[in-house]
């Protein structure tokens, strides 16, 4: 990442013109194809934008609005460049209290897992997805699809997905002692691409696995086909050294994206 200033600007919108501009012009350099040897290399940049001084400016304020701008030409699929606006600062405050309040959130047992069960075609419950909840102080309940991708990004996606499979365990433990119906066969537990691509996730997993009883439910690892079309190879050996310890597959939501039926018949899905 670098930082560009441009001072000296009378007016703010002779500033806004100029940088917009420079952007522009280091954007289409930045993207001329460049030959390396016998390889051909494609870049690309992101560029945010803010203008200063602002109320109560300081360097940190302006390096601080750029970033939230350059963030969110991130998202919206790079190569590109954005002024920074209010709207930013909101969401990114947001964020920010999300971030800090995850690393909180297994400390002081906020979180939660919900149980959806599977059935069969006769109505028969074959087994359960785990879901994960978080019961916050201020918020209430806060769905995961507002929290698990800022522990992706943050690093903290590992503690929490390692919380869901121990109380997970904890949960088939004490349903098996109590006695399961013959027909409950497996536990699923979504697992995300940041952390089953790491290269201790194997290891982490088969300690936290050595807490599970005896028995005939299988816990069962459900990954996104995303993952597999940009790490094959490497998913594929993973998902075998785990299942020679018990640990079944399935892809989830398997049709929304790529949808390769070659996944079917060349990985080791259950």
């Amino acid at each position: 990442e670098f930082v560009l200033l441009l001072p000296n600007f009378d007016q703010q919108d002779s500033a806004a013109s100029h940088a917009i501009s420079l952007a522009q012009q280091i954007i289409d350099s930045i993207s001329t194809p460049t030959r390396i040897g016998r390889n051909t290399i494609h870049c690309s940049t992101s560029i945010g934008l803010t203008i200063f001084p602002q109320h109560a400016d300081n360097s940190s304020n302006v390096l601080r609005r750029a970033d939230t701008a350059l963030y969110r030409v991130k998202d919206a699929g790079r190569n590109s460049y954005q002024f920074y606006d209010e709207s930013m600062q909101k969401e990114a405050k947001a964020r920010w209290e999300i971030e800090a309040g995850l690393h909180r959130a297994v400390a002081l047992n906020q979180l939660q897992i919900w149980l959806q069960p599977q059935v069969d075609a006769q109505h028969m419950i074959t087994g359960a997805e785990v879901l994960l909840r978080w019961q916050h102080p201020q918020k209430g309940l806060v769905p995961p699809m507002d929290f698990i991708s800022v522990a992706e990004e943050s690093g903290q996606i590992n503690a929490l997905e390692e919380w869901v499979l121990t109380s997970s365990i904890k949960v088939l433990n004490e349903w098996q002692k109590q006695g399961l119906p013959s027909s409950f066969q497996r536990l699923s537990i979504n697992i995300s691409p940041a952390h089953f691509m790491q290269a201790d996730f194997v290891e982490r997993m088969l300690r936290l696995l050595k807490k599970r009883q005896p028995g005939d439910v299988q816990i069962e690892f459900e990954i996104t086909e995303s993952l597999l079309i940009h790490n094959f190879d490497n998913a594929s050996k993973t998902m075998s050294t785990l299942q020679e310890h018990g640990i079944s597959f399935a892809i989830d939501d398997f049709g929304t994206g790529y949808s390769s039926l070659r996944y079917l018949t060349q990985l080791p899905l259950d």
